[in-house]
């Protein structure tokens, strides 16, 4: 039986099982309380960054607890754990946008002066550049945690990842927010799977999973945030977007260093992403 790793709430369960279902071995979840998961009320750039959400499975998987793990690609580290190797995206790929949740029809009518919830720096700032009249409040806890806030009256409004409604299949009043508006997170709506560097077995039973574009796309956006040093307290989002048919690739970049917002895009040759990334990076490092 294949034990996979996984965070224990909804939607990493979800995700967990969703990847496992595509394997013709059976399988089984573990579930493992992660750091991130215990303590929800400290920042979590106070804790250390992404790695809290995903060490504590890392350590079951290195001890050989468990044969691999599921994360959420925007909950890892930018820098891999050594002896192990993230093998690419799985199951399939979400909408990446973040979703408005909350009684507005978009992002411009919510009220002056309205509580808007958020966990993410990149959400916070990017979004008081265009409403300075709304109040951002930092929250943490799980998908239903943070919706129940709304019901509290604690917020008006929350942001959170789409991919999560839809996944869980929440019915909640929402409003996708365009790209053009926010920037979505290095992977967000990706899946991915992490195996011992050394276990051929393993590799050998998910790489026929393996989502071959979805994985490139999601290389070039880690690969930007490695060359900035970028992780849960930086307000930056990535996106890169294959075009196989016509061998291109497109990544845009949206970085705010606490006084402005910067908004960059390069095109390039789909073999060549790592070029692309260091043009943009280069650029808004040098304004």
């Amino acid at each position: 039986m294949l034990k996979i790793g996984t965070r224990g709430s909804p939607l990493a369960i979800r995700q967990a099982d969703g990847a496992g279902s595509g394997l013709v071995q059976p399988y089984q979840l573990v579930q493992i309380k992660s750091q991130g998961d215990i303590d929800q009320k400290t920042p979590i750039h106070e804790m250390g960054g992404k790695h809290v959400f995903c060490s504590a499975i890392e350590e079951k998987l290195l001890s050989g607890e468990i044969d691999c793990a599921i994360h959420s690609a925007k909950d890892m580290a930018t820098e891999v754990t050594e002896g192990t190797e993230v093998l690419g995206c799985v199951w399939n790929v979400g909408d990446r946008r973040d979703a408005l949740v909350g009684p507005f029809e978009n992002f411009d009518s919510i009220p002056r002066g309205y509580r808007i919830g958020t966990s993410a720096p990149r959400r916070a700032k990017m979004l008081a550049d265009q409403r300075a009249d709304l109040r951002f409040v930092p929250i943490r806890g799980n998908i239903q945690t943070r919706l129940d806030l709304i019901n509290k009256q604690e917020v008006d409004g929350i942001i959170m990842a789409k991919c999560a409604i839809d996944r869980l299949g929440i019915q909640v009043q929402h409003a996708s927010m365009p790209e053009t508006e926010l920037l979505p997170a290095a992977g967000q709506g990706k899946v991915v799977v992490q195996v011992r560097s050394d276990d051929v077995k393993m590799k050998d039973i998910w790489n026929p999973q393996i989502l071959e574009w979805p994985t490139i796309e999601l290389m070039a956006e880690r690969y930007v945030l490695e060359l900035v040093g970028g992780d849960c307290h930086t307000a930056i989002g990535v996106t890169a977007d294959a075009r196989p048919e016509k061998g291109m690739m497109q990544i845009r970049c949206s970085y705010h260093d606490g006084t402005k917002a910067y908004h960059i895009q390069e095109i390039g040759e789909l073999s060549e992403y790592k070029t692309i990334a260091e043009k943009v990076v280069s650029q808004f490092l040098s304004q």
